[in-house]
């Protein structure tokens, strides 16, 4: 089972991923004659309390891409009235530790929230963790991703 095995920083375990349109919303866009945009590459942190990934709202308007939901979510910041996040149909890429042992999420609904001030990019959220097997050690400073 590949895994990445990095160490903790200060805001907790940040892991790079790459962003993009979907598989198949990219194969629509070729359909389509349209151009599919480049991945974006962002610094997320991996938080067993979110239930989904999110990203910062700026990441996902560089991929140019369409809202494909709004959902409205409860956050500790945001007391009992929801707030309204858009909903993007994304692919998402995690570096492995050598060349060929990256893990890709072909189709993964991604949403999409002011993140960056708070600095981070990003939240690996429990869809993805779900997916594989995370080790988290405080003692060593380390976090290991298997998938």
């Amino acid at each position: 089972m590949p895994s990445v095995t990095l160490g903790n920083t200060p805001k907790g375990p940040i892991i790079q991923v790459q962003l993009s349109p979907s598989f198949p919303l990219q194969e629509a866009m070729r359909q389509a004659n349209q151009p599919i945009p480049p991945p974006v590459t962002a610094n997320f942190i991996v938080d067993t309390g979110a239930t989904g990934t999110m990203a910062d709202t700026r990441l996902v308007m560089r991929l140019g891409l369409n809202p494909i939901n709004t959902i409205y979510m409860h956050t500790p910041s945001t007391g009992i009235t929801p707030v309204a996040c858009f909903q993007f149909d994304m692919s998402i890429q995690i570096t492995g530790a050598s060349p060929g042992t990256g893990w890709t999420i072909d189709s993964i609904p991604i949403l999409a929230g002011t993140l960056a001030s708070r600095g981070v990019e990003g939240l690996l959220g429990r869809d993805v963790l779900d997916l594989g097997i995370l080790i988290y050690s405080g003692a060593t400073g380390q976090f290991t991703l298997a998938y």
